[in-house]
């Protein structure tokens, strides 16, 4: 089961939080089934919203440890309505470094990929 509700600190009107009943603390931990149902409202709600909120777009965010900011521990998504020039800026900035390394970073995710599929 899924719920969806209000987040009670809006980045926009109508930002929602999406989460399952069932206590998953990260994405690590959620059963597949789980996370689709989540998508699909997810999905359901950004129609509704771009027909109710007149909302342009969407943001869906979302954050799995500590090391990327969650900071409750119950699985949820975020999402966030969108509207023109509506000043918020929910994006990252890239960071030269990693960028330098990117074909380093592609080359151990491929050769991991491999050996897993070789056992």
């Amino acid at each position: 089961m899924v719920k969806a509700f209000l987040d009670i600190n809006p980045a926009s009107e109508g930002h929602a939080l999406i989460i399952p009943k069932k206590h998953h603390e990260t994405i690590y931990e959620i059963p597949d089934k789980e996370l689709k149902r989540i998508i699909i409202v997810a999905k359901k709600l950004a129609k509704l919203y771009k027909r109710v909120l007149a909302a342009k777009a969407i943001n869906l965010l979302q954050a799995s440890g500590s090391e990327a900011q969650q900071d409750v521990f119950h699985f949820h998504m975020h999402l966030v309505p969108r509207h023109e020039r509506d000043g918020l800026n929910l994006w990252y900035r890239s960071k030269p470094k990693i960028k330098a390394e990117f074909d380093e970073t592609l080359q151990k995710i491929k050769q991991h990929i491999k050996e897993k599929a070789q056992r």
